[in-house]
């Protein structure tokens, strides 16, 4: 009896686990098939081949990236590019095209602000905050495509280049639909055949964080000075901004444009400091206005609650970019007609 009573509960037991392990796996394969159908749209961008987003995109030796044609750069741009076609349009003013992040394109930023204080410039922005190398291949099909501005202001910040520290070059790439995409850092062997044949395992490895190009870099490193690899990346797009510049014959000012911690409580100049060099090295024009942000009285006021500029802090630093000019050589009257 004893021995008919153990036979049934192990029977049992042997039941149970074999259910559990049979559901476990259809749920698997539930999510598997799941998974791979409809992948986690923040997933998309490191797919590759598998990828369902779409842009307008072709792979570039120069940037990563570039537009694959006119038209799919004027349809991503649509919003805010017609007022400035035909881009060899002339109204007798000169045009200076400013690009960059936020501290540019937000509304009352610089690009803004140069419009109200030099009514007798055109200035051209795009009002969207890309990326850094988006930005360099807006740059470059503009340029193909007619526009001759008379100057090229590139704005720069430590977050501007964050992008590129965490994704290097040679994990950016294009989704079959036209869409900037990365090649995904991979686990050691045996583990990345489970990621690479597995939409289960490969959602699994990218929630980890660690499929991202260098997922140990921080912020923090690039805001003491840049370290050699970074160095490497933009030494390569700068590099090809440089020769842009010369083949169109249009001068570019890389505009270094200090923080809230810098200018408020005395952090280090480190990134200004390395990036300064570099692209000057290079052949580039160099403004760094930090000189007129420390000489401000109540430097909290040059800041908004988000951490941009206040109106007074773009106008410093539109003053520090005309003045930076006219020390070149080149007199605000001949680049915009006076500061009005």
């Amino acid at each position: 009896m004893a021995e008919h009573s153990i036979r049934h509960r192990l029977k049992r037991a042997l039941l149970l686990a074999g259910g559990g392990i049979a559901a476990a796996i259809m749920l698997a394969a539930l999510g598997e098939l799941f998974l791979r159908y409809f992948p986690p749209s923040d997933n998309q961008e490191y797919l590759g081949t598998a990828s369902l987003e779409t842009g307008p995109f072709i792979p570039s030796a120069k940037f990563g990236i570039a537009y694959r044609s006119w038209q799919a750069f004027a349809d991503s741009n649509c919003d805010y590019l017609a007022e400035y076609l035909p881009l060899d349009q002339s109204d007798g003013r000169p045009t200076w095209a400013m690009f960059g992040s936020s501290f540019v394109q937000m509304q009352g930023m610089l690009a803004d602000t140069t419009r109200a204080r030099l009514p007798g410039v055109r200035v051209f922005n795009l009002k969207r905050n890309e990326t850094l190398i988006v930005r360099l291949a807006q740059i470059e099909m503009l340029l193909e495509h007619g526009l001759r501005p008379q100057r090229i202001v590139v704005a720069l910040m430590p977050l501007d280049v964050w992008a590129l520290a965490k994704q290097p070059l040679s994990t950016v790439t294009v989704s079959p639909g036209g869409a900037l995409a990365y090649k995904p850092r991979l686990p050691p062997p045996p583990c990345d055949l489970f990621v690479q044949n597995s939409a289960l395992a490969r959602t699994a490895w990218f929630r980890t964080g660690r499929h991202i190009g260098d997922p140990d870099f921080r912020l923090s490193q690039i805001e003491q000075g840049l370290p050699p690899r970074l160095r490497t990346e933009m030494a390569h797009v700068f590099g090809e901004l440089e020769r842009l510049s010369k083949q169109f014959d249009v001068p570019v000012t890389i505009l270094l444009i200090p923080g809230l911690p810098q200018i408020t409580r005395g952090m280090s100049f480190a990134f200004q400091d390395d990036a300064g060099a570099l692209l000057r090295e290079i052949g580039l024009d160099v403004c760094d206005p930090r000189e007129r942000f420390l000489a401000c009285s109540e430097p909290q006021s040059l800041f908004l609650p988000d951490k941009h500029f206040s109106p007074r802090g773009n106008q410093i630093l539109l003053d520090a970019l005309l003045e930076h000019w006219n020390r070149a050589g080149t007199p605000v009257s001949q680049v915009g007609g006076g500061t009005q």
